[in-house]
């Protein structure tokens, strides 16, 4: 399947599938990326369909790593990239499910795999046991791999176990700030989450997590941290 997504603009065309498009946390996190990055490094991780680092070319940045472990997923993004930006010569990209080694970044971007593992059927989505091990894998990443003034954006919706994110960044050598939050409906596949986080904070106590409800509808924050070195 393929659409047309607008940044500043410039008209992307974007592969996608059934499980992997540009969803409302993609979206917040496009919006929120800084406007200017030339002569930045930037890094996407997690890719997916690629729109977060493209979205960083468009932004200025010439020097551009998509990182994607999922083999299907992988493909869709080096192709998004190829089709948009293969006649630009002034681009360095590397795409692939690991660093380049010797590279450090001014900025890394990361929409993580955030959902317990036991819901839905689509491991892209899966973050382990208490949604964390995405969140956990960037933080090292960016230990290695941050320049000592950079910035790791990172979302962070409020149905995990908040207190665990914060004391893995600071615990890390990091601090961080919220940029920006907001707040959309949970997904169509979101079966069992209100319930896990009622469990959650029944069991780990303060910031376990949080939803709002309003009528029969339920609602998720998305915060969008920004981490940098102590």
């Amino acid at each position: 399947m393929q659409e047309s997504f607008v940044h500043k603009n410039v008209s992307i065309k974007l592969q996608y599938t059934e499980s992997l498009y540009v969803s409302p946390f993609s979206l917040f996190l496009e919006e929120n990326i800084p406007d200017n990055l030339q002569g930045l490094t930037i890094c996407d991780f997690g890719a997916g369909t690629g729109i977060i680092g493209m979205a960083g070319i468009l932004n200025g940045s010439t020097d551009v790593v998509f990182i994607e472990k999922f083999d299907e997923h992988l493909d869709i993004c080096s192709r998004n990239v190829r089709d948009n930006f293969s006649t630009n010569g002034d681009l360095s990209i590397s795409i692939g499910k690991i660093c380049p080694e010797g590279i450090n970044f001014d900025y890394i971007f990361c929409n993580p795999a955030s959902l317990p593992s036991f819901v839905g059927n689509d491991p892209f989505f899966y973050g382990g046991e208490f949604g964390l091990d995405m969140i956990n894998e960037v933080i090292r990443f960016s230990d290695k791999h941050l320049k000592s003034e950079g910035h790791l954006y990172l979302l962070v919706t409020s149905i995990l176990p908040l207190k665990m994110i914060k004391n893995s960044i600071i615990n890390s050598g990091f601090e961080y700030k919220i940029k920006n939050k907001t707040t959309i409906p949970f997904r169509p596949h979101y079966q069992g989450i209100a319930e896990w986080v009622d469990k959650n904070n029944a069991t780990i106590g303060n910031e376990g997590g949080y939803y709002i409800k309003k009528c029969s509808n339920y609602y998720e924050d998305i915060q969008l941290f920004d981490i940098v070195r102590v």
